[in-house]
């Protein structure tokens, strides 16, 4: 399975020009981890681990699916050269939701082009990328046994022509691979769509990762967990680095996991604040000081926006 999994990766000649962050890269593995729809074209799920590794402190950032983006110079002159469309929007040349860069750069580009995106957006370097799409997500859920989820509120959607069937009730419970999916992909009946959707995600990932993590379960299944994430996923990460890092694995705290999105204003498009994502990935990946102008009120927190990160900010 180890040739599977190297050979499952891509390889796309497409090299972006480096004006990102290279900040502490010694001690930061950052992996961007990209969901995918049914077809594989769009990525719904765009997030960032960032593993300390000498504080073993894990902090995710998710970047909402419809973040406005406008493609830089190198991706339209890839594009071009290779005759693919290049997107329009809004009279922009190059301009298009997050999830479609994924599309535009085609088979064999797909996931360089959507981290390049992503180290654009977040002013970072990306180490490797960890895609999934839905049938292998579920198969993961269903390798560990399933996952204790407390679902906290009534989701019921149908979609024939998607064939999306969501029908879940709140309280804690076991979640099995299809259960996850509906949890994870439910977004019509929130208030806040999608990024009410990312949160839960967020939250699934962390519960995820602490029972993959209660080091009884990871040292006994460890050989099935690494065979199966071999199969069922595609990464450029070398085999002998995910064995490396894997022993990391044991040493996270699962409950010191932070989870943030990007800040930023939604509608049909979700336009990023730039300003409040810097000071996000600056506190968060670099450990800086939060910023000062930081309030409590939930209105304006500078993209701080979850209540235990203004806890911590005022503890």
């Amino acid at each position: 399975s180890l040739k599977l999994w190297e050979g499952k990766a891509e390889k796309s000649d497409f090299v972006a020009s480096a004006d990102v962050s290279s900040e502490a890269k010694d001690q930061l593995l950052n992996i961007a981890l990209l969901g995918t729809d049914g077809d594989g074209f769009r990525s719904d799920v765009n997030m960032v681990a960032s593993l300390n590794l000498t504080t073993k402190e894990v902090h995710l950032i998710s970047v909402p699916r419809d973040t406005r983006v406008v493609m830089t110079d190198d991706m339209i002159a890839y594009l071009e050269k290779n005759g693919r469309t290049v997107p329009q929007a809004n009279g922009v040349y190059g301009q298009c939701k997050l999830t479609e860069v994924h599309a535009y750069a085609g088979e064999g580009n797909r996931s360089t082009f959507s981290v390049a995106m992503l180290e654009n957006i977040l002013g970072i370097d990306i180490d490797y990328y960890v895609k999934v799409d839905l049938d292998a997500f579920k198969d993961i859920v269903d390798a560990v046994g399933g996952v204790e989820f407390d679902v906290q509120e009534r989701l019921y959607y149908s979609d024939p022509a998607q064939g999306l069937y969501i029908d879940l009730y709140p309280g804690p419970q076991l979640l099995d691979g299809e259960k996850a999916e509906m949890l994870v992909r439910f977004r019509e009946g929130y208030a806040q769509k999608d990024l009410k959707r990312i949160e839960v995600q967020q939250e699934f990932l962390k519960a995820f990762i602490s029972q993959v993590c209660s080091s009884d379960k990871i040292m006994s299944n460890l050989d099935s967990y690494i065979k199966i994430f071999m199969e069922k996923v595609e990464s450029d990460m070398p085999v002998a680095t995910a064995l490396k890092y894997a022993g990391y694995v044991k040493e996270i705290d699962p409950a010191s996991i932070t989870t943030d999105t990007i800040p930023g204003e939604g509608g049909a498009y979700f336009d990023m604040d730039e300003e409040g994502t810097k000071e996000l990935v600056d506190y968060r990946i670099y450990g800086k000081e939060p910023p000062a102008d930081t309030t409590v009120d939930g209105t304006e927190t500078d993209g701080l926006t979850d209540e235990e990160t203004i806890n911590q900010t005022n503890g």
